[in-house]
């Protein structure tokens, strides 16, 4: 009997451990905001902080946030539009872990016209594209009315140019930087510079997961911290690193990350979350991409 109670209270003590230490899958897509997450692994700082992490890599932010709905990944990096769309697809709450950095010019609408009215825009729908090329029309005193959307993701934007199937598209590093130079007569004709705070990165978590395990927050702010740490007192030791998982050279991810301010655990309460968000329900519904605006509930207070 006693060996059987000893037995019965190292299941219990296992299955306590195991559960107090979930195996976290933060799913990323090419972007050079994200890379401090994976670089976080080379210099163990999830190890570090008590985390089990497994990165997941995808093609697009359309595929992050499918995975995200499907139960595939735990943790979304992804821009703000995809938290909402994703929410609209799912019952449990979506809650903001950390707004990692914001886009303040590498975030792009490519074109070969001046005007890109009556012409054929490359967007990834549901996307952070759509709401970029809402932002450009609202500046250029057009609607999407003005424009034909032709659905489009980063992987086939080239292809499309090309063929001549779009005049313009919504793109980002490394894709930006690729078809800038293999694709003549293309110049920036928009960008997020001109949106400051607008293109909001962040790394988010479904509801019940964090309430399970409250520790997961701090520890991921933990890591993002040390891993921005790193960046500003070692960047040729993280830099390379992230040009060569972005498939890009080094000169080319500096020039890329110019534009990325990215954001500590002391620079949190300055993100203007509510009117972005707001901003971008208006022009998610107005397009038909999400049936109903979705309230605004992204931290647990």
């Amino acid at each position: 009997m006693v060996k059987l109670l000893k037995l019965i209270f190292i299941l219990l003590m296992t299955s306590s451990c195991i559960d107090s230490k979930p195996k976290l899958r933060i799913g990323v897509n090419p972007w050079p905001g994200y890379e401090l997450l994976v670089t976080a692994k080379y210099f163990k700082k999830y190890e570090k902080h008590g985390l089990d992490v497994e990165i997941i890599e995808y093609g697009s932010l359309s595929d992050v946030r499918t995975a995200f709905i499907n139960n595939h990944i735990d943790v979304m990096a992804s821009t703000l539009i995809e938290v909402i769309t994703a929410q609209v697809e799912i019952k449990d709450p979506i809650e903001v872990l950390i707004a990692t950095d914001y886009s303040n010019g590498p975030d792009v609408i490519l074109s070969r016209v001046d005007n890109i009215k009556g012409k054929k825009i490359g967007c990834e729908l549901g996307s952070l594209s759509m709401f970029m090329l809402g932002m450009a029309l609202e500046k250029k005193g057009l609607s999407f009315e003005d424009v034909e959307v032709i659905p489009a993701d980063q992987s086939n934007l080239e292809e499309l140019f090309l063929e001549d199937e779009i005049d313009a598209g919504v793109s980002y590093p490394p894709f930006s930087v690729k078809l800038l130079k293999k694709i003549k007569g293309l110049n920036v004709a928009f960008s997020s510079k001109e949106i400051p705070y607008n293109v909001i990165d962040v790394v988010s978590i479904r509801r019940d997961l964090i309430k399970k395990h409250p520790e997961i927050k701090q520890k991921m702010m933990k890591v993002w911290d040390e891993m921005l740490e790193e960046y500003d007192l070692e960047p040729d030791k993280v830099i390379p690193l992230m040009a060569k998982r972005e498939k890009v050279s080094v000169s080319e991810l500096k020039d890329s990350l110019e534009g990325i301010v990215f954001l500590s655990s002391k620079h949190q309460a300055k993100v203007p979350f509510q009117d972005v968000f707001n901003k971008i329900n208006d022009i998610l519904f107005s397009q038909g991409q999400i049936k109903k605006r979705i309230e605004f509930n992204l931290f647990d207070n």
